[in-house]
């Protein structure tokens, strides 16, 4: 009678296990496809960061006279009051030429030119470094909203793929448990099934 008892227990034990492992393939396949997810919308936040702040960086320095350089130590740039009357009129216009462009300027040599171009790439550097995206509440600029709308979507995966790691680490101490109430010297120990199980919680510990 308690070997019939005992084999009941074994087979219920096996058979709970089986089903938990068939959930684990499930739940890796869904933990493997949000983890690819996250990783997409993280690149795609980044190149969209950059995208935005490129155009933020571009805008500020296109709004400022490149007549109104100066050298690193503040002093006057020669005959630099001539680049707006020959089409460098901003700082970016400046930043995007040549120093040979710049010395087709009458009154601008070679020191003069690579003077100027050192003071665009300065100033560049300098609104580079101090430009940050910022978003208000109660302004939303549209060329804020797809990094907003990536942003997110990002944190929806990842508030998902968090709760997928969660059931992952449970079903893995359930089947740990039922892999320990199985009989030892059954069918698992050298069976396909106790590798298929070995397999699965390898898979699923790496979620937590």
């Amino acid at each position: 009678m308690t070997t019939g008892t005992s084999a009941s227990a074994e087979s219920m034990a096996l058979g709970a296990t089986r089903r938990l492992l068939d959930d684990g393939q499930v739940l890796l396949q869904q933990a493997d496809t949000l983890r690819d997810a996250v990783a997409e919308l993280q690149r795609d936040v980044r190149v969209e960061h950059e995208r935005l702040r490129s155009r933020l960086i571009a805008e500020q320095l296109a709004g400022m006279r490149a007549d109104t350089l100066r050298t690193p130590s503040g002093k006057a740039i020669r005959n630099i009051a001539k680049l707006p009357q020959y089409g460098f009129d901003s700082v970016l216009a400046v930043q995007g030429t040549s120093a040979a462009s710049l010395q087709q300027i009458p009154g601008i040599g070679a020191s003069t030119a690579e003077a100027i171009q050192a003071a665009a790439q300065a100033t560049a550097a300098a609104v580079e470094h101090d430009t940050v995206i910022r978003f208000d509440a109660d302004e939303a600029p549209a060329s804020h909203v797809e990094l907003l709308r990536l942003l997110h979507t990002l944190a929806t995966v990842i508030r998902v793929h968090a709760a997928t790691a969660d059931r992952a680490a449970h079903l893995a101490v359930t089947v740990d448990r039922l892999l320990a109430a199985a009989s030892p010297a059954g069918p698992w120990r050298a069976g396909a099934r106790l590798q298929y199980a070995h397999a699965v919680l390898g898979g699923l510990h790496p979620l937590w």
